[in-house]
């Protein structure tokens, strides 16, 4: 028999192809220890899949935690135990609207879709009404131990030496999810933010350069003479300028900074290579800074202080080298 720890988050510390590989690899029965506080619809359902083409033998699912999504994919097992502590939470999906009301429409109308669809999977594991699942999902219900197997959603009990505390168990499987959300949210902000602002700049694209002016439209070199001549704009000069833009904001999100920085650099045109150059410029300040609190700490000690870098190292000349060449451009 092969065990499998399915700890954290769908997509994130649970990853479909890690978990396809897995079962790849097993031979026989499967038991799958669930710990999870769900995670995102997509990778949980290339997991259930998985495990429902499974043919070497059983998989049952044995549950500490499984909330949300972590659900679906215990329901796509041959047996289902959760242990005398277990905690077991539905609720609708997830996720997050961006733009105009027609695009924030479009996301709800989605999420309905994808409730509805966990809704139907739900009934057909434990019998319910689908009208009682819906009213489960919407009120975000917790289920603790004996209640998961009254529900229908699993089917043995494996007994636990601990003391069972329930309200306790409840509350960290809440604390847990919470978190999750707060960390899921922040995420998704970031890449619909990123979505929104290419969207905008593909849907206005043509729209922006049909109303602009004359002189926002030429060539330096025309410009440089006086005259005042529209530049024709063919649709693979378009092209290449959302792709060139794409790529910028793509690397852009990749720099270690603050979610600020990365910000304004998107909105003000701001390149990877300059947003790098000032993170150092930035890294610099707070290192010179931390030398000197060190250096007045040490002199309020009366304790003589070298200088903690004598000589600058390799890395350190080419950043010197770096920051010159950005104060040489202001």
């Amino acid at each position: 028999m092969t065990k499998i720890n399915l700890d954290g988050v769908v997509g994130w510390d649970i990853i479909p192809s890690e978990v396809s590989r897995a079962l790849d690899e097993a031979e026989g029965d499967i038991v799958f220890e669930m710990n999870s506080p769900g995670g995102y619809i997509t990778d949980g359902m290339a997991i259930m899949n998985k495990i429902k083409s499974y043919n070497k033998g059983s998989i049952t699912a044995n549950i500490t935690y499984a909330a949300s999504m972590m659900t679906q994919i215990a329901s796509a097992c041959d047996h289902i135990n959760c242990y005398e502590n277990a905690v077991y939470m539905i609720h609708n999906a997830q996720g997050l609207g961006y733009g105009d009301h027609h695009n924030v429409r479009r996301a709800a109308n989605r999420l309905e879709s994808f409730s509805n669809m966990l809704a139907n999977n739900y009934v057909k594991q434990s019998g319910i009404a689908k009208e009682e699942i819906l009213t489960m999902m919407d009120d975000e219900t917790y289920l603790f131990g004996q209640e998961i197997i009254d529900k229908g959603f699993a089917t043995n009990i494996i007994d636990s030496d601990s003391e069972i505390d329930e309200e306790s168990a409840k509350a960290l499987a809440s604390d847990q999810f919470n978190n999750y959300l707060m960390k899921l949210k922040e995420k998704d902000e970031n890449e619909e933010a990123v979505a929104a602002i290419l969207g905008d700049f593909d849907n206005n694209l043509d729209k922006n350069i049909e109303i602009k002016e004359k002189d926002d439209i030429i060539d330096d070199e025309i410009k440089n003479q006086g005259d005042s001549v529209e530049k024709e704009f063919t649709q693979e000069d378009i092209d290449n300028s959302v792709a060139s833009d794409r790529v910028r904001i793509s690397a852009i999100m990749d720099i270690d900074c603050s979610d600020e920085m990365k910000t304004n650099a998107i909105n003000n045109g701001t390149s990877a290579g300059d947003l790098a150059l000032e993170v150092l410029a930035e890294q610099k300040k707070e290192k010179d800074v931390n030398k000197q609190k060190f250096v007045n700490a040490a002199s309020g000690a009366d304790v003589e202080v070298a200088d903690p870098a004598p000589e600058m190292s390799e890395e350190d000349k080419k950043t010197e080298e770096a920051l010159a060449a950005l104060e040489g451009d202001e």
